[in-house]
C-alpha cells in the first residue's frame, strides 16, 4: 500500500533520528525507538535480540565500536504500508574509518517494521544483513565458490602437510647433528674419533641413510697419508678400523686427497667386482680391517670434507643429492668441533709445558740457593713435590752422589714415608 507523503515524512524523520543516534554511539536514544516486544536481527553472529530490555543492554556494550567510525552513504529507502504497520527497506553503502580514511566496507540490507501505539511510532522489527560474499549474481547459495574454497583448502592442507614433513625432517637432522656435535665436543684424545664415527654411523641409520661403514679420515699433506678411524657393524657387533694409510696405495685415496686439496664439498669413488676385491686386499695389509669386511658386488666410497679431513661413508648404492647435502652438513659440524678439540689439545699442551717450566724454575731456584751439601735434602724434596704435581706417579725420588764402583753410595731421598733423608 502506498504511504501518504505526510506519513512518509513523519516516519522517515523518526527513522533517520534513530540511525543518527546509532552512529553517535547514543544507545539510549537509539533503542528508545524500539517497541517493548522488538526483535532485532543484525549482521553480527550474536546480534539476535528479543525485547527492548535485551536490545538496550546489548547496544550499550556494542554501539561504541561504530561511534564516529561508520556511516551510511548512497541511501536508497522505500516505504510500504502493511495494514496498520509500515515496512521500511534500505540498501545503503557502509563506510568505515580506517587510519583517518573512509573506506568502503560493503552493501547493507536493512528492513524495519514500525507500528503506532499510544500515538507514537515504535519499531517492532529491525533486521540488517550483508550479501553472501560466496554467491555470484545468479546464485542463491555459493556452490561454486564453496567448491573453489574447498579445493583451495585441500591444496593448502597438502602444502602445510608437506611443509610439516620438511620441518619434521629438519628437526630429525638437527637432532642427529647435535648428537654428533656433542660426542665430538666431548673428545679428550684422538683415539675417541672412532667413537665419534660410531655415533655418526648410528645417526645416519636413523635418517634412513644406509651405510655399510662410516669413518673419519685426517689428512697429512706433508707425509701424504690419511689417519683412519672407522666403524662398522657386522653380525650386530661393532668393529673398529684403525690405522694410517698412504695416499698413493690406491686410486680411491688419491682422488679423495686431491678433492680435499681442491676444497670440494665431497667426492665419490665407485668400485665393483675384482677391482673392489683388490682394494680390500691392499688396504687390509695396512690397517686393521675385520675379516670379510665386504662381500658386496659393488660399493660407493664417499668422502665429505672439512678443513682437516673427511667424513667417509661407504654404501651399497649411490646416495641421492639430498642425502649428500645432509652428510655435508655433518661434515661441517664435525669440522668445527674437531678444530675446537685441536685448539683445546694445543692449549692443554701449552699449559702443561708452562707447568713443567714452573716446576723446573722452582728446582733451579732452590738449587742455586744451596750453600752446603746437606741442603740436597731440600732440593730433592722440591723435585719430589713437583713431579707429583705434574701427575707423575712415584713412591720416592732421590739423588745418588759420590758414586764409586764397588764403593759406598750416598742417597738423598724424598718421599711420603718417614725415612731418613740421607742413606749411605
Amino acid at each position: 500500500m502506498k504511504v501518504p507523503y505526510k506519513l512518509e515524512k513523519e516516519i522517515l524523520g523518526i527513522y533517520h533520528k534513530m540511525w543518527d543516534a546509532y552512529f553517535k554511539g547514543d544507545a539510549e536514544t537509539f533503542t528508545s525507538y524500539f517497541d517493548d516486544d522488538v526483535t532485532v536481527i543484525g549482521s553480527a553472529e550474536s546480534e539476535f535480540l528479543r525485547g527492548k530490555v535485551e536490545a538496550t543492554f546489548f547496544y550499550k556494550l556494542a554501539i561504541g565500536e561504530a561511534a564516529g567510525k561508520a556511516e551510511f552513504r548512497n541511501r536508497n529507502i522505500t516505504l510500504t504500508g502493511i495494514g496498520e504497520q509500515l515496512l521500511i527497506l534500505e540498501t545503503p553503502d557502509v563506510y568505515i574509518l580506517i587510519n583517518d580514511k573512509w573506506t568502503y566496507y560493503g552493501k547493507l540490507r536493512l528492513s524495519s517494521i514500525a507500528r503506532k501505539q499510544n500515538g507514537e511510532w515504535k519499531f517492532i522489527l529491525q533486521h540488517g544483513s550483508l550479501p553472501d560474499a560466496k554467491t555470484s549474481g545468479k546464485e542463491t547459495i555459493g556452490f561454486e565458490t564453496i567448491s573453489k574454497e574447498n579445493r583451495e583448502l585441500r591444496d593448502a592442507i597438502k602444502r602445510n602437510t608437506k611443509e610439516l614433513e620438511i620441518k619434521i625432517r629438519e628437526l630429525e637432522i638437527e637432532a642427529s647433528l647435535e648428537k654428533v656435535r656433542s660426542r665430538s665436543l666431548a673428545m679428550q684424545k684422538s683415539e675417541e674419533l672412532v667413537e665419534a664415527s660410531s655415533v655418526l654411523f648410528e645417526e645416519l641409520k636413523k635418517l634412513e641413510i644406509d651405510a655399510i661403514r662410516t669413518g673419519i679420515g685426517i689428512y697429512d699433506s706433508n707425509t701424504e697419508t690419511m689417519e683412519v678411524w672407522s666403524s662398522q657393524h657386522i653380525d650386530k657387533k661393532e668393529k673398529k678400523i684403525l690405522g694410517v694409510i698412504p695416499i698413493h696405495v690406491h686410486p680411491s685415496f688419491e682422488k679423495s686427497f686431491e678433492a680435499w686439496q681442491n676444497k670440494a664439498p665431497y667426492s665419490v669413488f665407485e668400485m665393483e667386482g675384482d677391482f673392489l676385491k683388490k682394494y680390500y686386499s691392499i688396504v687390509s695389509a695396512i690397517v686393521t680391517y675385520p675379516e670379510k669386511i665386504s662381500l658386496n658386488p659393488k660399493e660407493s666410497f664417499y668422502a665429505f670434507y672439512f678443513s682437516e679431513g673427511s667424513l667417509n661413508v661407504i654404501t651399497h648404492e649411490p646416495l641421492t643429492t639430498q642425502q649428500c647435502q645432509i652428510i655435508t652438513r655433518f661434515a661441517t659440524v664435525f669440522g668445527l668441533t674437531y678444530r675446537r678439540f685441536k685448539d683445546l689439545a694445543l692449549a692443554e699442551a701449552q699449559a702443561k709445558e708452562a707447568q713443567i717450566e714452573l716446576a723446573l724454575e722452582k728446582i733451579r731456584t732452590r738449587t742455586m740457593a744451596m750453600h752446603k751439601s746437606e741442603e740436597l735434602k731440600e732440593v730433592i724434596r722440591i723435585v719430589f713435590q713437583q713431579l707429583k704435581h705434574l701427575n707423575i706417579h712415584l713412591d720416592h725420588a732421590g739423588f745418588v752422589v759420590d758414586y764409586l764402583p764397588k764403593g759406598n753410595w750416598h742417597f738423598w731421598i724424598a718421599d711420603d714415608q718417614d725415612i731418613p733423608s740421607k742413606i749411605s
